[in-house]
């Protein structure tokens, strides 16, 4: 849910903008898409791997594997990134903040 939450409101915050752009024809519905997600990506993976390794740990899931531990860092990293389409998804449904 904290990754669903800055981004919740994105879309719906510049429809007018994104409208009036695409109606120009200075880009498409793609381009607009990747233009605001590839900025976000650092983020998105950057805060569940340092919480992710903190977690590992403190809840006590010591291995003396990298398997495991890699392998829970990359389940946290897509859970970010469901929550995040989640918020864009929820996001570009609603017209108005």
């Amino acid at each position: 849910m904290s990754a669903l939450n800055p981004v919740l409101l994105t879309f719906a915050e510049e429809r007018t903008v994104f409208l009036k752009e695409v109606n120009s024809k200075l880009y498409g519905t793609g381009s607009y898409y990747v233009g605001k997600s590839v900025p976000e990506l650092l983020p998105t993976i950057f805060v569940p791997v340092i919480s992710g390794l903190i977690q590992y740990w403190m809840i006590g899931l010591i291995s003396t594997s990298a398997k495991y531990p890699l392998t829970y860092l990359l389940i946290c990293i897509i859970h970010t990134f469901a929550g995040v389409s989640f918020g864009y998804a929820l996001g570009s449904a609603v017209p108005k903040v």
